[in-house]
């Protein structure tokens, strides 16, 4: 309590699930204009992939990812999976009207970086005020979901126990979530202990995530890390960066 009034406060993304929460924060740590560039450009992949991924287990769909999928691809896929909704399609017509996948090619994969680091400081203000409003849109999204891995599953008192991994915010180490389940597991859409699942933000119901993101030992620095798939046995640490093979 003494200390309390020199601690930061909880930020908005300190909620949101990881792989989004941790691209965010390494954004607000950057102070280097060239570094918040190209940070902003990673958080944008990262919006991008996860909720595409999100959305699509969301709906009952398995997406077909192939090897190495571009963020243009990644970008298309949400685009063709927001056909005919409304609530979410603004984060697609905002991306498209500013052109931030082409932004994205031209400054890191098809051009040389600039001599001067500061002529980065307008492009990110920019970017960073394009991405806010695309947060803003998917804020009630990464309100009402949960990235869990179920460790736990006892039965006590008629209900199942359930305690796990809450992956939530941009820290590593993750807390911890219980919930009691009047239902078996298996009808509230757990399938296996150890694997990642999309839960509401209540714990009640759970589609699996596995394959497509994955909690597992990284081959490179052999920490247990949360992987996102890049297609054909391949994953990315949004943490660190290392791109991995995995197998099955």
């Amino acid at each position: 309590m003494g200390t309390s009034q020199f601690l930061a406060p909880d930020t908005v993304y300190d909620h949101w699930p990881f792989p989004v929460a941790v691209t965010r924060h390494k954004v607000i740590q950057a102070t280097n204009p060239l570094s918040r560039f190209f940070l902003l450009l990673d958080h944008f992949d990262s919006l991008i992939r996860f909720f595409y991924l999100a959305h699509e287990i969301e709906g009952g769909r398995i997406p077909v990812v192939p090897d190495k999928p571009s963020l243009g691809w990644w970008f298309d896929s949400l685009a063709r999976s927001m056909q005919g909704e409304t609530l979410y399609r603004d984060v697609v017509r905002i991306a498209a009207k500013e052109e931030v996948v082409n932004l994205r090619n031209e400054t890191r994969g098809h051009s040389y970086l600039a001599s001067d680091e500061n002529s980065y400081k307008d492009p990110a203000q920019r970017l960073e005020g394009i991405l806010s409003e695309i947060e803003e849109i998917l804020f009630p999204f990464f309100q009402a979901h949960r990235l869990v891995i179920p460790k736990q599953i006892a039965l006590q008192n008629g209900n199942y126990r359930v305690v796990g991994d809450n992956l939530i915010g941009s820290h590593i180490l993750h807390p911890h979530f219980q919930v009691d389940l009047i239902r078996d597991p298996r009808s509230a859409g757990i399938i296996n202990e150890q694997e990642v699942h999309l839960s509401d933000s209540r714990f009640e119901s759970f589609k699996r995530m596995s394959p497509f993101i994955r909690s597992a030992t990284c081959p490179e620095c052999r920490h247990e890390r949360l992987l996102i798939t890049e297609g054909a046995q391949r994953y990315i640490d949004v943490f660190v960066g290392h791109r991995v093979q995995l197998s099955q």
